[in-house]
């Protein structure tokens, strides 16, 4: 049976199963409200809940178990308290095969479960205390996915990036994690306009359940596909797989990336590279009524850069592929700060395709940053001789800032050699390749810095990438 033939059976399946189953600047950005009140906006991405909190619910949607494109997906819990954690998991199948597990993490320790047989399966972490990162971690032939678990959900989520293209699968995972039905619509805005298909308008998403939509279904054949969820009723959280087939040169891999609850006016990615192989672009969508004007400063390591200015249409989208633009240099790290200077918001994705002669092959689509911390935390991580761990550290202030890295292993803090009082300058970034540092199967890790700071990990096994934003830590 060839690749693409599998590839229809399993979508076929998933809808016989009811379809329950997209110039290194030193001028800071304007901090948000809840970053200079010093707090934490829960409704702008996965953020941890506070050490006061007496207990957490964290909604983890759609970890995957679907062969032949994913054969471990395993759920990681790291409490990154002094305190312990009790709690429940609880699974929601696309089966509707409700399952529950007891879990205890113990002070800066770390809990990994691999959830029951189905091809897409959410769950609810319910934990008596804050301070938890949760994350799904998928693998498989075509490469590797992390995605943090959020402690919100939200009546409308957004993705930029998407394809369904012959050699391409998109599909939206909706969780509802709630006792009561939640009732959403779906819109896209691809090549061809904007659409709102009635196959896809007011559909029910049952209590407790997870719900899956293929994309190919209903916009076929589309290079470029950027979806709303909007609920009608209730509130949900959503996701995305997208995967590549390889049948095209220079685009195999898969990405399962939680969406955006909120359209934002300022988003932060800390990773950034372009070399032969090495295919970077950036998507800004705005789904709103009004036109945005949109800067994308580049942050690089050597040099400076002009900002490349953009107006987005509404409904619509724009693509900047690093690789075409002559003010992005090759072979220069460099990060990007994406802001809308009129104010109307947007979403922003950062996209990689890697392939020969890059070093690096994979999908990453990786959703940016609307906020600016002083601690971060990764649930997974790996740093050995199978998969190389780097961390990116933006910061967009004015003034210098200094971090340290520490790893939580087998309960105790381990201070990362090398990587204490780190300065980064302002408007600077700096990548530190952890396989320098420590040889460990497992990294699980806090970032701390005396400024806010943006932080991203990135995991290159031999095959594939996943590249994700922390989880802030309040």
């Amino acid at each position: 049976m060839t690749r693409r033939v599998v590839t229809v059976v399993v979508l076929a399946a998933l809808v016989v199963a009811g379809a329950v189953v997209d110039r290194r600047v030193h001028r800071s950005r304007p901090a948000s409200a809840s970053v200079a009140a010093g707090r934490l906006d829960r409704g702008a991405q996965p953020v941890a809940a506070p050490p006061s909190a007496l207990s957490a619910s964290y909604y983890c949607v759609g970890g995957l178990s679907l062969k032949p494109f994913i054969n471990d997906a395993r759920l990681l819990i790291v409490n990154t308290g002094s305190a312990a954690l009790t709690g429940t998991v609880t699974y929601d199948p696309a089966d509707g095969t409700e399952s529950s597990v007891a879990v205890n993490v113990g002070p800066r320790g770390r809990v990994a479960l691999k959830p029951p047989p189905s091809s897409y399966i959410s769950a609810t972490v319910d934990l008596d205390g804050g301070e938890a990162v949760v994350e799904w971690d998928a693998i498989g032939p075509y490469g590797r996915s992390t995605i943090p678990c959020t402690t919100g959900a939200s009546d409308s989520w957004y993705f930029a990036e998407g394809a369904t293209t012959r050699d391409a699968i998109e599909t939206i995972e909706i969780y509802n994690p709630y006792p009561a039905d939640a009732v959403v619509d779906l819109s896209f805005a691809t090549e061809d306009g904007h659409s709102a298909p009635e196959a896809v308008t007011g559909l029910d998403v049952a209590p407790h359940s997870t719900r899956v939509i293929a994309l190919n279904d209903v916009v076929r054949r589309r290079e470029q596909v950027s979806t709303v969820v909007h609920a009608r009723v209730g509130r949900f959280v959503a996701a995305r797989l997208q995967l590549f087939d390889g049948s095209v040169p220079g685009r195999k891999g898969l990405s399962f990336a939680l969406g955006s609850p909120s359209r934002g006016t300022s988003w932060s990615f800390p990773e950034g590279y372009v070399v032969p192989g090495l295919t970077e672009r950036y998507l800004v969508f705005n789904p709103g009524e009004k036109e945005a004007r949109v800067e994308v400063d580049l942050l690089l390591e050597k040099g400076e850069a002009e900002p490349i200015e953009l107006t987005v249409p509404p409904e619509g989208r724009v693509t900047v592929t690093s690789n075409q633009e002559s003010r992005i240099p090759k072979g220069v790290p460099h990060a990007a700060l994406i802001r809308s200077v009129n104010g109307i918001g947007v979403v922003a994705e950062r996209r990689i395709d890697s392939s020969a002669p890059a070093s690096r092959s994979g999908l990453a689509i990786t959703l940016g940053s609307q906020i600016d911390a002083r601690r971060w935390g990764f649930a997974a991580g790996q740093a050995d001789k199978t998969v190389d761990e780097w961390v990116v550290v933006m910061n967009p202030g004015d003034a210098p800032a200094h971090v340290d890295f520490t790893v939580l292993a087998s309960g105790q803090p381990l201070a990362v050699d090398q990587l204490q009082d780190v300065e980064i300058g302002p408007g600077q970034r700096r990548a530190f390749r952890f396989g320098d540092h420590l040889q460990r199967l497992s990294v699980p890790l806090i970032v701390e810095s005396d400024r806010p700071v943006v932080v991203e990990r990135d995991l290159y096994p031999k095959v594939g990438t996943a590249m994700v934003i922390g989880v802030p830590l309040s």
